[in-house]
């Protein structure tokens, strides 16, 4: 293509004179020269240098190809590599000094959340004891007429008292999940719901080995024991009848006497069987029962709302409960009744001849037992 030097109007090379201003064209300027080429390839060769990426498809990507000058200027080389080494340097430092920050704000986390001895014990006088709570640790200490056992974290249990009718034999026990001391013995459940007996066994009390998925037991002068799908089972002295609670069902909780036997119903109401001489058995009426505990002629029962009633032989006072206010866990004994408060002070009345309701000044219980003439407390 070429131009006429006058106006830049296109021509050919067959016009003498511009068909635009009417110059007469010079034949020199038909004449290609060496210049003008490379300056149309440097113009033609632009568009590689604006589309690089495009144009790879149609030409190998290559440094010479793009002709490129910068890249084959050495000062922008060793820029370009100290720039990139600067980058590298700057984000290794913020990698460490962010590792660094972290770890110090986890250590500070720590510190804020670790509590000493000291908060610890602080945290549990101020923590209200819960119904639930209380019942469960009601299984790990049981105190009987004349001796006290312990269940240990472990699964073992320690025996404390009288032995003299072997029920402190109890050192063999393991995978014990509860226990509980009668007049003359020692019950203890298993983990897999068999029974474990020792001590007297006038009444064949103790013959408990072939009880399978049983829940809980309760020992008086009998054995009581609940099973997985709410009924109970009993053995032993059976004079009273109080052995007579093969008909009971949707049991939840059960309270063996000494004569007498106490079951607590889904719903909340209360059934008994035994001697009724002083009316430990009028517990028809009764709603509203989460917990319930048989004495020798007396029976406690635990109302939703932390207060409780009684019934039966009162010569001590024992049944004197109704003022009682927000108690989470019972135990009624020979001739007296106590009480666990959600504060984890205790409450206790009815005979004191032997000072077994001297505990008004115990604090941070977390379960009692109320034996023949004592009174025992598991401490948090």
């Amino acid at each position: 293509m070429f131009y006429c030097p006058r106006c830049r109007g296109i021509i050919k090379s067959e016009d003498k004179f511009c068909p635009s201003c009417g110059e007469k064209i010079n034949p020199e300027v038909f004449q290609e020269k060496s210049t003008d080429k490379e300056d149309r390839e440097k113009t033609e060769n632009e568009p590689l240098k604006e589309n690089l990426i495009t144009n790879t498809s149609k030409q190998k990507f290559t440094v010479e190809n793009l002709k490129v000058p910068l890249l084959k200027n050495k000062k922008f080389i060793f820029s370009l590599l100290a720039l990139v080494l600067i980058v590298i340097s700057a984000i290794v430092f913020l990698r460490s000094n962010s590792l660094s920050t972290l770890a110090e704000g986890n250590q500070e986390m720590l510190s804020k959340n670790s509590t000493s001895e000291k908060d610890v014990n602080l945290k549990k006088d101020n923590q209200e004891k819960t119904i639930e709570e209380a019942a469960e640790d009601a299984q790990k200490i049981s105190a009987g007429f004349l001796h006290t056992v312990q269940l240990q974290e472990d699964g073992t249990v320690a025996a404390f008292g009288t032995n003299e009718v072997n029920q402190g034999d109890v050192s063999s026990w393991t995978d014990i999940i509860s226990v509980s001391a009668g007049f003359f013995h020692t019950v203890g459940l298993r983990a897999d719901g068999t029974v474990v007996a020792t001590g007297k066994n006038l009444s064949n009390e103790c013959d408990v080995s072939s009880w399978t998925d049983i829940v809980a037991v309760s020992a008086g002068v009998s054995t009581i024991g609940l099973r997985a799908d709410r009924t109970v089972v009993a053995t032993g002295d059976n004079y009273y009848g109080q052995c007579d609670v093969s008909s009971w069902s949707d049991i939840i909780a059960i309270s063996a006497g000494k004569a007498h036997t106490v079951g607590l119903k889904e719903d909340g109401t209360v059934v008994a069987v035994g001697n009724n001489d002083y009316g430990q058995c009028d517990v028809s009426s009764w709603s509203d029962i989460i917990a319930i505990s048989a004495g020798r002629r007396h029976t406690v029962g635990l109302k939703k709302d932390g207060t409780v009633v009684a019934v039966g032989n009162n010569d001590n006072g024992q049944c004197d409960v109704s003022t009682w206010k927000e108690i989470v866990s019972i135990s009624a004994e020979e001739f007296n009744t106590v009480g666990l408060k959600k504060d984890g002070t205790v409450v206790a009345i009815g005979n004191n001849d032997n000072g077994q309701c001297d505990v008004s000044s115990w604090s941070n219980i977390a379960a009692i037992s109320s034996g023949g003439h004592h009174t025992v407390g598991l401490k948090d």
